[in-house]
């Protein structure tokens, strides 16, 4: 199933990193990390080198991975709450062998992309640009909760936590998968960290804002897939709200029973139940 949307609008979504035998619930990462290096084992804080929390799934329902008013909620974090949050949980972290640098380390020069009826604020470009200035700027710029950003962030590249061999210079480039539709290269037009981040935060306005351009809409019974080959079904899903319908927009399948057992079979996939793990381990409780 195509991520591209229906009509002439910006096209989005990620590719299948996360269609990969990487997770034991509660027993190894909830990161969807590189497909050719499972995550290590994991605990419930950061230890010497960076981990990603276990997931927690209790509650996850299918058509409501998180309501509109945290999805939405754009005050949940300042800058100095991103960069705490970063040095917290990629403690540890060593630059990758081409000394691609670590997340707290990572700086780009970044454009400048006028307010639109999408992102109203805009979003002012800056030379050595952080990756936690990156997050707010677009946060604030297309008025999307930071911590969402973040849980994505770490469900398509692992960035929070990668460290080593596993940090390349490609993992920034696609680090929220947009514009990597399935059956398709990324496009390097929507190549860099910031480009990907502000880029991934527009397009979930674009979904809210044109809800009928696109597959799976709020409030009504869609048939969502358990996976990219049709052979592996799908199921009727009600979608309670626009937040995830735009998940699912962006990530367009459900996990399937093996999945949420902790399991894998040829028809697993992790994406949303990933999105929905992370973001409760890391700001269900504290928000």
């Amino acid at each position: 199933m195509s991520l591209e949307p229906k009509g002439d609008v910006p096209k989005g979504g990620p590719r299948l990193f996360y269609l990969l035998p990487f997770i034991a619930i509660g027993l190894v990462l909830g990161a969807v990390i590189v497909a050719w290096q499972p995550p290590e084992t994991v605990s419930n804080a950061p230890t010497a080198a960076p981990q990603a929390p276990s997931l927690k799934l209790e509650g996850f329902a299918a058509g409501n991975l998180i309501s509109d008013d945290d999805f939405f909620d754009v005050v949940t974090m300042t800058e100095e709450d991103i960069v705490d949050f970063l040095n917290q949980w990629n403690s540890g972290c060593q630059p990758g062998p081409s000394q691609t640098p670590c997340i707290t380390d990572y700086r780009e020069d970044t454009p400048t992309w006028p307010p639109d009826q999408y992102c109203p604020s805009g979003f002012i470009g800056a030379e050595d640009d952080t990756a936690a200035s990156i997050i707010m700027k677009s946060a604030l710029a297309c008025q999307i909760n930071p911590q969402v950003l973040l849980t994505i962030l770490q469900k398509e590249q692992g960035l929070i936590t990668a460290s080593g061999e596993r940090l390349t210079q490609r993992r920034y480039d696609t680090a929220m998968g947009y514009g990597c539709p399935d059956g398709a290269d990324c496009d390097p037009a929507y190549f860099g960290f910031a480009r990907q981040v502000y880029g991934a935060a527009r397009q979930f306005q674009i979904y809210r804002a044109l809800p009928e351009k696109y597959d799976v809409v709020a409030d009504r019974v869609n048939t969502i897939a358990y996976h990219v080959n049709p052979e592996c079904g799908s199921s009727e899903v009600f979608v309670e709200n626009q937040a995830t319908a735009g998940l699912y927009n962006y990530t367009p399948y459900q996990p399937n029973e093996v999945a949420l057992e902790g399991r894998y079979d040829d028809c697993s996939t992790w994406g949303n139940m990933n999105f929905y793990g992370l973001y409760n381990a890391w700001f269900r409780e504290a928000g």
